[in-house]
This record gives structure tokens, C-alpha cells and sequence, in this order.
């Protein structure tokens, strides 16, 4: 039998990310990171999970937006190369794979009224999973400095970070944050990218890349 999709984000996963933020701040409070993430885990399904680890990391990071991205950043093993990100993993290089959704709603509730210093964590952190729900609040709250950056990121090196530009700012997914604003208007194209196709809103989530 497959293993439940909601073990992506485990005890081992929550523990590794505690290490990696210890190794790179000997201050950090693992043990209360931990307890307060791995509190009836095991009872809750894979988004609420996330979200529990994330609020962990909220109530333990330093309260200096720029040093709590800082260490979030730093925690991070090395960037995917090429297209793939599906075989990065834990390493003693640092975190990738699944246990970086945790880190990106932590960053969408730490940094949300310092969209600059989030988003710039959002692109190291798109590129070893997807910074996709986490861009979200940033574009909903702060719209201006958002499109201006996803603009910018149209030309970035990384295909991961183009990529994002594309799956963050086209309209809300049935499991995504519920920003009703991208349904608000009768036609919709994904912001910064001309190859994409516009989408009538009743189809909401359908906008998609033309590769």
C-alpha cells in the first residue's frame, strides 16, 4: 500500500528542519520549535500539517524579519539544476523537497508587511519546491511591488523561479489561498508572461504556460 501523502511532512522532516535552523543559529530553539510542530501530527492531514509547522516556526524565529528570513534562507541545501525539482531531498547540505513548504508560509506570515525581504525568500526558496500558495498573500496584499518583482523574474536564470511567475500569479486553485481578487475581472492573463493564455474567470485555475 502506498504511503499516505500526508507523511511528506513528518516527524523526520520536522526534526530535520529544526536541525538545519540550529546548524546555522546555535541559538535557535529547537526544542520548542518541535514540541509546538509535532504536536498531534499524526492526526492531522498534509496541509494542516504544514500549517502547524509553520506557525512552529513563527513562534520561534527571531522576531527581526530580515534575521528570521535569513535563517530560513540559510537553512536551504543547494538549488535545483535543470527542470526537476522531484529528486531533491534532505541532506546534510541542508533542507529541499517537501520540508520547504513549511519554511514558505512561514515567510507569507512573517514578512507579509515586508514584501521585498519575503519575496526575495520566496525566490531562493522556489528553487528547491514551489513558493506557489506562499506568493499569494504577497500579491493580494501588496500588488504593486509584486507584479514589478514577478516582472523581473520573467528573465531570472532560474527556471524555477520563471516557473513561479507563471503558477503564482494565475488564477486561485480550489486548494490555494482563496484570494478571491483573481476572480474579479471576466478574463485573466498570467501576470509577466506573453505566452500565457487568458482564461475566462468562470474557469478559475485554468490559466496555464503554452509550452
Amino acid at each position: 500500500m502506498a504511503e499516505p501523502f500526508k507523511n511528506l511532512i513528518d516527524t523526520e522532516v520536522v526534526r530535520a528542519i529544526g536541525h538545519h535552523l540550529k546548524r546555522v543559529d546555535p541559538g535557535f530553539d529547537r526544542r520548542g520549535f518541535e514540541a509546538r510542530a509535532l504536536a498531534r501530527l499524526d492526526t492531522l492531514e498534509l496541509k494542516a500539517r504544514v500549517l502547524q509547522v509553520a506557525d512552529a516556526l513563527v513562534a520561534t524565529l527571531p522576531a527581526d524579519v530580515d534575521r528570521a528570513a535569513g535563517l530560513l534562507e540559510a537553512s536551504l541545501g543547494p538549488p535545483g539544476a535543470g527542470d526537476d525539482l522531484s529528486l531533491l531531498r534532505i541532506s546534510e547540505r541542508g533542507l529541499a523537497g517537501w520540508a520547504v513548504w513549511p519554511l514558505t508560509e512561514a515567510i507569507a506570515r512573517l514578512a507579509i508587511d515586508a514584501p521585498e525581504r519575503g519575496l526575495a525568500a520566496l525566490h531562493a526558496m522556489t528553487q528547491r519546491l514551489t513558493a506557489e500558495f506562499a506568493i499569494r498573500p504577497f500579491i493580494v496584499r501588496h500588488p504593486a511591488v509584486s507584479y514589478a518583482t514577478l516582472a523581473r523574474w520573467v528573465k531570472d536564470p532560474s527556471a524555477h523561479v520563471r516557473r513561479l511567475v507563471s503558477e503564482g500569479s494565475r488564477p486561485r486553485l480550489p486548494w490555494a489561498c482563496g484570494c478571491k481578487r483573481w476572480c474579479s475581472t471576466p478574463r485573466r492573463r498570467c501576470h509577466g508572461s506573453p505566452r500565457c493564455r487568458t482564461t475566462p474567470a468562470s474557469t478559475c485555475g485554468a490559466a496555464s504556460p503554452i509550452t
